[in-house]
């Protein structure tokens, strides 16, 4: 689960994922100086000042999407980069739904202003989300909970109750190459725990089954796994150490979520990542280290690419959940995830094309706001073959060779002089990135899918040196399993448990 705080508020996304905000620091003198210049309307100051948080690396969050685009808004010859900027932030930057109509509003205007040759409109409203300081702001996450290796999905909101200010968050942030400060951070934050540093992460584990081994094997694991993102996805590498909290069970760490972040989480959360402090909090027992590898792909792709879309975003973290690694390569392996979208495709998912999931906005627990902004709401089961379909589309494009081509078409996208709606932009990126048309791709993917439908498949596994990495998830009777899956009497196959 992601929940990403944006500064004075918080708000959540998916499980072993977060409410990106990149890695923008309220102390960032691009940030300072782009919304110093914005709140005085120095239009031209805020844009030179904020185009580099955008360009060539996407380290911005939706404020700055607001403040650059409103201002290239208000400046002759430059209304359709602001629109542009403006929709594609609304439709695939996760944000605070109370953010999204003041968003829109200014996104219409501009488009309204283009369209119609008109002069730039005057001083844009301040977000409404951040006029409210510090109050507390639901988060709108989607929980899988899991038992065994079947999933389901289930509302579970993060709610904020007792804010902390951003710069005690960003204190937090200990710069790589000082590990006995890592150490001393998470001994105050976490004392009850037992602690390693290794050379990007800090771990701090209240499960009395994890040994001064077994918490040196996770953190080379979890380096490894970071230097494949920054390799192999041309990622920039967290600045800071990456404070990883384990907990034996799910009451420990919504106690810790409390105390570390002020958040109360539900009784169905596994885990979850922080953006502002950058960490992650997950029920981890044993060694397997699939959750984290979910969350810490969160963490480093909002390093530098902070605007991707949901779909690309869950379904490449998703497909690391269950992965085979060998010799620094990371390879995702069909899971559960493939039996849910088999399971759903008929029933819930019927009519969901790969259009609607490459334009899909990130899910909210307000469906009233995307039916305000004209957008499809999507309900439990559809948000579930969606995520589904994300990570078995996700597979499809590592199977195929062109996984990275995608990620990087969308990752290097540019902001048209002319106003694309960013709906069918996302649909062009994927388009030239593979060389064909939508329906085509989608008619491709659909005849390959059967391939990956038994969880138990392992396309990469076999040799002496690779590795599997799962999952560590709780047991749950499967009575209890079946009555929550997303469709009634679904039948999920179990696949054997492995460390």
């Amino acid at each position: 689960m992601n929940a990403w705080p944006c500064h004075r508020f918080a708000a959540a996304a998916l499980l072993v994922a977060a409410l990106p905000c990149a890695a923008q620091l309220t102390t960032d003198p691009a940030y300072v100086a782009g919304r110093d210049a914005w709140q005085q309307r120095q239009w031209g100051g805020a844009i030179d000042a904020l185009r580099p948080l955008v360009d060539p690396d996407d380290r911005g969050n939706y404020e700055v999407d607001y403040w650059l685009g409103t201002s290239l808004c208000r400046t002759d010859g430059r209304l359709g980069q602001g629109a542009n900027i403006l929709d594609w932030s609304l439709r695939f930057r996760n944000m605070p739904e109370a953010a999204r109509p003041t968003l829109d509003g200014e996104r219409r205007l501009c488009v309204q202003q283009l369209q119609a040759g008109t002069a730039p409109g005057a001083a844009p409203p301040v977000l409404i989300a951040l006029a409210g300081g510090t109050a507390t702001v639901k988060g709108t996450p989607k929980l899988f909970a899991v038992g065994g290796s079947d999933g389901l999905l289930a509302n579970a909101p993060l709610r904020v109750t007792r804010p902390i200010k951003a710069a005690e968050l960003e204190a937090r942030l200990i710069p790589l190459g000082e590990p006995e400060r890592a150490l001393a951070m998470v001994r105050q934050l976490a004392p009850a725990s037992r602690h390693h540093v290794s050379r990007r992460t800090v771990i701090a584990s209240a499960s009395p089954t994890h040994t001064a081994a077994s918490l040196k094997l996770i953190g080379e694991r979890l380096d490894d796994f970071i230097d494949f993102l920054v390799e192999s996805y041309r990622l920039k590498p967290p600045p800071t150490y990456v404070a990883v909290y384990l907990y034996p069970d799910i009451p420990t760490l919504r106690q810790a979520a409390m105390r570390l972040h002020g958040m109360e989480a539900n009784a169905m959360t596994l885990g979850y990542t922080f953006g502002n402090d950058r960490s992650i909090l997950g029920m981890l027992t044993g060694t397997g280290a699939g959750t984290l590898l979910h969350e810490l792909f969160h963490t480093v792709v909002h390093e530098s690419f902070g605007g991707i879309p949901q779909w690309l975003d869950e379904g490449v973290a998703s497909l690391y959940e269950t992965a085979t690694a060998a010799e620094g390569l990371y390879f995702g392996e069909p899971n559960w995830r493939s039996r849910v979208y088999a399971d759903l495709v008929a029933g819930p998912g019927s009519g969901i094309r790969l259009a609607d999931l490459v334009t899909a906005p990130w899910f909210s627990d307000e469906p009233a706001i995307h039916r305000k902004l004209g957008e499809r709401v999507y309900d439990d089961a559809q948000q579930a073959y969606l995520l589904a379909f994300a990570r078995m589309f996700a597979l499809y494009l590592q199977e195929t060779g062109t996984l990275h081509k995608v990620f990087d078409a969308y990752r290097q996208r540019t902001v048209p002089d002319t106003y694309v709606p960013a709906q069918q932009r996302a649909i062009q990126l994927l388009e030239q990135a593979l060389g064909k048309p939508v329906d085509r791709i989608e008619s491709e993917f659909r005849a390959w899918a059967p391939r990956a439908y038994d969880p138990a498949t392992r396309f990469y596994a076999g040799n002496n040196r690779a590795q599997l990495i799962r999952k560590e998830l709780p047991q749950r009777p499967a009575t209890e399993i079946r009555r929550e899956l997303p469709l009634p009497n679904a039948d999920i196959a179990r696949e054997p448990a492995r460390q």
